[in-house]
Formats: structure tokens, sequence, C-alpha cells
């Protein structure tokens, strides 16, 4: 196909190409909703090309968790590289996610259990973080950040039962990001810090303010 061939200089870059345009419309209009014919037309190709990649759509909504994974793994290295302590690592990564919840579309989640493979990927990856989050929990409080008495595997049980509730309302489309953002820290973060760590929590609140207002 000539487009194709004018398009796209080799396969690798046509499979990235495929999977960032698919988990973007995965997630903004669900999984039922776009096809490979959906696909390869938005793409420009042939529809025997993308089966040629990807022989179907589950193998295809597979490695485009992967590939949001891997964005996710990066952004980690980047806040850890970069964040003073873990109160500000905590705060950038809650940021993401509620984020990237303004682009999902509830039917994803309620789609991805009749595709197996993907959703025990999906799965995986969220278990993954979860066990990373309680030990953020626990270098906290070895930083003198959030207390030394609390349970932070309830905690984060309770964190991630927020996530899911917003992912079931409007709640994050009726409100801004910002607020959303400062009700969920304002709920579970300020209760489980020291009053060190609710000095940096209130600084990095009264930054996003400032910033808001420029």
């Amino acid at each position: 196909m000539a487009l194709y061939s004018t398009r796209y200089s080799n396969r690798e870059e046509l499979k990235s190409r495929i999977v960032a345009l698919s988990m973007k419309q995965f997630t903004e209009k669900g999984i039922k909703n776009v096809t490979m014919d959906h696909v390869s037309s938005m793409l420009g190709i042939s529809k025997r090309t993308l089966y040629e990649i990807f022989p179907d759509k589950e193998t295809l909504l597979v490695s485009c968790i992967e590939g949001s994974e891997l964005e996710s793994q990066k952004y980690l290295k980047e806040v850890l590289e970069t964040s003073k302590n873990v109160m500000e690592m905590v705060l950038h990564i809650y940021q993401m996610a509620i984020s990237r919840l303004q682009t999902v579309n509830p039917s994803f989640l309620e789609e991805i259990p009749k595709y197996p493979k993907a959703y025990n990927l999906y799965l995986a990856n969220r278990e993954a973080s979860a066990e990373r989050a309680f030990h953020y929990f626990e270098d906290g409080v070895n930083q003198g950040l959030f207390r030394a008495d609390v349970n932070y595997k309830i905690v984060n049980e309770l964190i991630r039962g927020q996530f899911r509730l917003l992912l079931r309302t409007d709640i994050y489309r009726t409100y801004s990001f910002f607020d959303v953002l400062e009700a969920i820290i304002f709920t579970f973060l300020r209760g489980i810090c020291t009053e060190s760590g609710a000095r940096i929590l209130d600084e990095f609140i009264e930054e996003r303010r400032i910033s808001r207002k420029e």
C-alpha cells in the first residue's frame, strides 16, 4: 500500500503508532466501540497489514496495556529521580492517576474482563502498583512524614476504592481536576501525616493554588 510505505519507515514504528492510537481510542470510546476496521482506517493502512502485526483485537489490547505500563514506569522513574521526599512523590503519582481518569470511559473497565489475557495483565499491573504504593507509605513513615500507628494496607485499599468510585461517577467531569485531587489529598493523606508531612502537603496545595491563578 503506497500510503503505508510513505508514512511508515519500518514495522516497529507502525506498531508503536497502532498501539498509541488504539489505547487512546479504547479508553475514550470503550473497547467494544473500537473495531480493527476503525483502527486501520484511522491509520490509513489496510486491514491485512494490521492483522499481520496484531492477529486479533485482544492481542492489540494486550500490547496497549503493556505500552501504558511502560509509560507509567517511565513517569515513576522521573518522579523518583526528581522528588525531594516520599510525600512529594506520592502527590505527583496521585496527580497523574487522576489526570488519566479524565480520559477513561467507564465502559473500558466494564468491558475489559471479556478479554481474559488483557484483563489478567491489567489486574497484575494494578496489584504491582498497589504493592509499590504500600512501600512508599512505609518509606514515608521512615522519613517521618507519615504516622507510624496506621495500618497502611487498609489505607492503600481505601485509596484504590476511591479511584474505583471515581470511575463509576461523573464527579471528575463535574469538578475540576484540582478540586478532585485536593479532596482526595485532604481525605486520605492529611489524616496519616505527621506535622512535617502536613507542612509539605500544605505547601504542595498552596503552590497548585497559586499556579491556577497565574
